[in-house]
């Protein structure tokens, strides 16, 4: 799967958003470019990547995994423009952005990164990046989108 940053008018955007103060989060993929505010493989002790990976670990129970994605959404921001980028939906981290004690003040959006049917950029992200829709995002977590 060919890395996100690979898009130039995606990565333009990504840097646009960050000088408009959005904060931009990377987890479980290669190092992003340095105006990304987070990076980690995955595999820290962060509070992010705690949170991460027990919001996934499909041996927890689901109640555990909505209590961490609601703590991660509550950990990244008590803004309310919150985007994900992945190549595929978390429904956890999407129910828990509507069930935390803040759901009222988070507006969350998926954005997937990697269209199949073309083997590259989904026609989403490209949209996304060329309206200018990165700049008005508070947060935007990438997780894998940038594979090693």
């Amino acid at each position: 799967m060919p890395s996100l940053l690979e898009n130039v008018t995606v990565t333009d955007a990504f840097e646009a958003a960050h000088y408009q103060g959005t904060a931009l989060y990377n987890i479980a993929g290669n190092v992003p470019p340095s105006y990304f505010d987070y990076h980690s493989g995955g595999t820290t002790n962060s509070t992010i990547d705690t949170y991460y990976s027990n919001m996934i670990n499909t041996s927890l129970d689901e109640s555990v995994k909505l209590e961490n994605a609601e703590n991660l959404l509550i950990y990244l921001t008590m803004h309310k423009e919150v985007t994900y980028i992945s190549y595929m939906p978390s429904e956890i981290l999407e129910k828990a952005s509507q069930t935390n004690a803040y759901s009222d003040f988070i507006e969350y959006t998926f954005i997937n990164y990697y269209d199949s049917g073309v083997g590259g950029t989904s026609p989403e992200i490209v949209d996304a990046a060329e309206s200018g829709f990165f700049e008005t995002q508070d947060v935007i977590l990438c997780v894998g989108a940038m594979p090693s």
